[in-house]
């Protein structure tokens, strides 16, 4: 009794000597937030669980992380983390926010269903209340551009704003194979873009509608919001990158 009892205090001092110990799985590229009240849940993301994909023309070796639905909570009370119940389709780099005291994940890439090596964008809107996940298709206003960018082409970021989930996209550039003339002739690469763009989601209507999207082309930004103003800051462009500010009921960034 006395070893026992021993052991379980060298446990609780070992957990209360750091603000919060190591998940029991590695991640990157996560959703992230406190839902529910006092738990701070991490979904999805790459995983430790290396997939490894060979080319045998070119005899190259690489190894991607897998895309995991593996969803975890950390009771900041009790310092111990814990699985919750797994998302409906694992997705890493999604924009996702707390609105409210649920976790709402848009978009994302995935791997489930494909083969080895492919990765799709998902087309859902998944939202965690603290106990389960619901889930639904993202029906986004057009911005008349081409859709094989995806609903959020580039770097997307998530941020709770006056209420509203906000997803501002940094707009993306890529280039498409266009077929030679003759049978014969080379393919030609041509260089296609899909322009920024920003939406916000009505979590009590469950709609999307458009915002003013960023004035240029920008890549692994931040987003923020604070007292009514919505902030990108940072990333990488053609250009400087200055931060930015949306204020509510703006026609621009400024």
């Amino acid at each position: 009794d006395a070893w026992r009892d021993s052991y379980a205090h060298a446990r609780r001092s070992r957990r209360n000597a750091v603000a919060c110990p190591p998940p029991p799985h590695a991640t990157a590229a996560a959703a992230i937030g406190f839902a529910g009240g006092d738990f701070l849940v991490v979904a999805g993301g790459e995983s430790d669980e290396l997939a490894v994909v060979e080319d045998d023309e070119e005899g190259f070796l690489g190894c991607n992380l897998a895309i995991t639905a593996r969803c975890m909570a950390f009771n900041v009370y009790a310092r111990e983390w814990a699985y919750v119940e797994d998302m409906p389709l694992g997705v890493a780099h999604a924009a996702s926010a707390v609105v409210g005291s649920k976790l709402y994940v848009a978009g994302g890439v995935f791997t489930e269903g494909l083969e080895e090596g492919l990765e799709d964008e998902s087309d859902q809107l998944q939202i965690f209340d603290g106990v389960a996940w619901t889930s639904e298709k993202i029906e986004l206003p057009s911005f008349g551009q081409d859709g094989s960018f995806g609903l959020f082409p580039g770097c997307s970021c998530g941020a709770a704003w006056r209420g509203e989930l906000v997803v501002v996209c940094g707009g993306s550039r890529e280039h498409e194979i266009v077929p030679g003339g003759d049978d014969d002739e080379e393919p030609q690469f041509e260089l296609v873009e899909a322009l920024p763009r920003t939406y916000a989601y009505d979590v009590e209507a469950h709609t999307w509608r458009a915002l003013p999207a960023l004035p240029e082309m920008r890549d692994g930004f931040s987003v923020a919001a604070h007292r009514g103003d919505l902030y990108v800051v940072g990333g990488v462009s053609d250009a400087a990158c200055p931060p930015l500010v949306l204020r509510a009921g703006a026609a621009a960034w400024a």
